[in-house]
């Protein structure tokens, strides 16, 4: 797997999805839970090259990102998105790292058939030993969404049987195959750095596009004596209506977010 991504992009990019909706809550912390089984092998590295660009290369055989913030690395490893990540030093959101972790030998077959929250905790092991990383989490009532089904209900096109689930997720451009609406919801949670609740009672797959005024991460502002051209798409949740038909209904919701209580530079190769 191989995608390119801005700091702003990954505040919203697909493959940086996090379920942080009413998990229940967990004791304070410095060590995260025993991870099934050890990377062989860890390389940290400072990543100078000033490039905006965020690479993540993760290979079959573990994990691999080039150029990455610690605090995106943290994200990826927490499963939380990155705006629910507090504390921690000021070089967690400025320096720069290249982080390869990979298994061998008779622990690939063992590393394939683990969970995602399994590859996560070997993650997680792995920034405590090597960044002396001391987390802990706090749930608490924050705004967000309910996902519901609009008045005249669902205009979704259920997935062909044996369809591939694929997404291309873009500046004001969904394009899905095969996807859930909870999926949906956690990419719209990424846009709206607000969590939405998928709560249509929907449990099939669709294939869709949703297309909208972008106004995220990214989104062009035009200069004081340049007139904004409009794009001809509606606002976010008007786009939801009238293309998926879905709601969005504003509310205060449960979530999960993380404190770093302390990081440290990471310890040499």
């Amino acid at each position: 797997m191989k995608a390119a991504l801005s700091l702003a992009s990954l505040l919203f990019a697909a493959n940086a999805l996090a379920q942080t909706v009413a998990p229940a809550p967990q004791p304070a912390t410095s060590q995260p839970s025993a991870a099934p089984i050890a990377f062989d092998a860890v390389s940290i590295k400072p990543n100078h090259s000033g490039s905006p660009a965020m690479v993540d290369r993760t290979p079959p055989d573990g994990y691999s990102v080039e150029n990455f913030l610690i605090r995106a690395i943290i994200g990826q490893a927490f499963s939380i998105r990155y705006d629910l990540i507090t504390g921690g030093p000021g070089w967690l959101d400025s320096d720069h790292y290249d982080l390869t972790a990979k298994v061998a030998g008779d622990d690939l077959a063992a590393y394939k058939a683990l969970t995602k929250d399994q590859r996560n905790r070997m993650l997680q092991a792995v920034l405590t030993e090597r960044f002396h990383l001391v987390t802990h989490t706090v749930t608490k009532q924050l705004p967000g969404y309910t996902l519901t089904i609009a008045k005249n209900g669902p205009k979704l096109q259920p997935a062909k049987p044996g369809q591939q689930a694929s997404y291309g997720a873009n500046y004001g451009d969904y394009d899905c195959e095969a996807m859930p609406i909870s999926t949906l919801a956690e990419l719209l949670s990424e846009h709206l750095q607000q969590t939405v609740l998928d709560q249509t009672g929907l449990t099939g797959k669709y294939t869709f596009e949703l297309k909208w005024a972008w106004d995220g991460p990214g989104a062009r502002t035009p200069a004081a004596n340049e007139a904004s051209e409009p794009s001809g798409l509606p606002a976010l949740p008007t786009a939801l209506e009238e293309q998926l038909g879905l709601k969005l209904i504003p509310t205060k919701l449960p979530t999960t977010t993380l404190v770093i209580d302390s990081a440290q530079p990471p310890t040499p190769n």
